[in-house]
C-alpha cells in the first residue's frame, strides 16, 4: 500500500513511532483508504488537508523525536489532542512544528502524557488558541506575556496543573484584558507571584491555583464577575482576611470555595451567608475565627453539601 498524500505519510510516521498495532482505535490506519477516513482524523471538507488530530485516551506508546515532528506533515490543523496517553514520550512540539502546522490552531492538548521538553516561544503566533492543555505533563518553561498578548481574543481554557511550567502569573491588565477567558488551572507549578487581583475577572468561571506558594493577600473584589462558580485556591501561602465582598453582588454562581491550609486571618465573614450556590467550602488549617453565618444552612442555602473548617 502506497500512500502519496504528505499528510498520509506524516500520520503513518507516527503511526510506527507509538505502536499504532495496539492503538485502542485505529480503524483504517495504514489501509489504501483516504486518511480522511481514519479513525481519529478529521479532513478539510472537499481536500486532503488534515483539520482535526484526536488520537486522546488512544494508548499510544512511544517517543516522539524531534525528527518525527518534522515527519509529522499534516496541516495546517485546527486542532491537535494527544492529551491521556501517559506512555507517550520524547519532546514536545517543537518551534518550526508550530510554526509550520499550529499557527490557525485552536486546540493544543497534549496533557496527561510523559512529553517533556522547553515550551516553544513560537506559540505566540497562535493567535486563534482557544484550549491549551500541558495537565501532568514535565514540559517546562514558561508562558510569556507575549502568548497571553496574542491569546487575548481567543484563549477560553488554559489547563497547566501539575507540569513543570515556571515563570510568574500575567498581569492584571493582561488577565482582565482577555475576552473570553473562562478557566484557568496553573496548579502544582512552578509558577510564582503574590495572589494576583484578577481573581474574578469576568468572564472567568473556574480558577484553580492550589499547591503554588503564592503569597499575598486576598484581592478586595475576589469576585467580579457574576459566573464565577469555583476558586480553589488553597495550599498557599496567603495571608489576611477573607473579603466581605465575596458574598455579595457578583458572586452569586459561587459553588466552591478552598481557601484552608494557608495563614488566612481574621474572622469568617457573614456574607458568605449569602452566597445561595455555595455547595464546597474549604477553609481549614487556617487561623480564622469566628462562627459560621446561620444563613448558611437554612433552606434557601440547601445546596451546601461539604464543609471543611478548623
Amino acid at each position: 500500500m502506497t500512500q502519496t498524500s504528505p499528510d498520509a505519510s506524516g500520520l503513518m510516521a507516527l503511526f510506527r513511532a507509538t505502536n499504532g498495532s495496539s492503538w485502542e482505535r485505529r480503524r483504517g490506519w495504514g489501509t489504501a483508504s483516504s486518511h480522511c477516513t481514519w479513525e481519529g482524523v478529521t479532513c478539510l471538507t472537499g481536500t486532503q488537508q488534515v483539520l482535526w488530530l484526536d488520537l486522546t485516551d488512544n494508548n499510544l506508546d512511544g517517543v516522539m523525536t524531534p525528527l518525527l515532528w518534522e515527519d509529522l506533515t499534516i496541516g495546517p490543523v485546527d486542532r491537535i489532542d494527544l492529551s491521556k496517553n501517559p506512555r507517550l514520550r520524547g519532546v514536545t512540539v517543537t518551534p518550526s512544528f508550530t510554526g509550520r502546522t499550529l499557527q490557525r490552531a485552536r486546540g493544543l492538548m497534549l496533557g496527561d502524557t510523559a512529553l517533556s521538553g522547553s515550551i516553544p516561544s513560537e506559540l505566540a503566533t497562535m493567535s486563534s488558541l482557544y484550549a491549551l492543555d500541558f495537565n501532568d505533563s514535565p514540559m517546562r518553561g514558561a508562558l510569556t506575556d507575549a502568548m497571553f498578548d496574542a491569546w487575548k481574543s481567543t484563549l477560553v481554557t488554559l489547563s497547566i496543573a501539575e507540569s513543570a511550567v515556571s515563570g510568574t502569573l500575567p498581569s492584571f491588565e493582561r488577565i482582565s484584558s482577555m475576552e473570553r477567558l473562562e478557566q484557568i488551572n496553573t496548579a502544582d507549578t512552578l509558577v510564582s507571584g503574590t495572589i494576583p487581583h484578577w481573581l474574578g475577572a469576568s468572564p472567568l468561571r473556574r480558577i484553580e491555583m492550589d499547591e503554588m506558594r503564592l503569597s499575598g493577600t486576598l484581592p478586595p473584589m475576589l469576585t467580579r464577575s457574576d459566573m464565577l462558580d469555583h476558586i480553589e485556591v488553597d495550599q498557599n501561602r496567603i495571608s489576611g482576611t477573607i473579603p466581605a465582598s465575596l458574598g455579595m453582588s457578583g458572586a452569586s454562581e459561587l459553588k466552591r470555595l478552598q481557601l484552608g491550609k494557608q495563614p488566612i486571618s481574621g474572622t469568617i465573614p457573614s456574607q458568605l451567608g449569602e452566597l445561595r450556590e455555595i455547595r464546597k467550602v474549604i477553609l481549614h488549617y487556617s487561623s480564622l475565627s469566628g462562627t459560621l453565618p446561620l444563613s448558611m444552612f437554612n433552606q434557601r442555602t440547601a445546596t451546601l453539601t461539604e464543609l471543611v473548617i478548623g
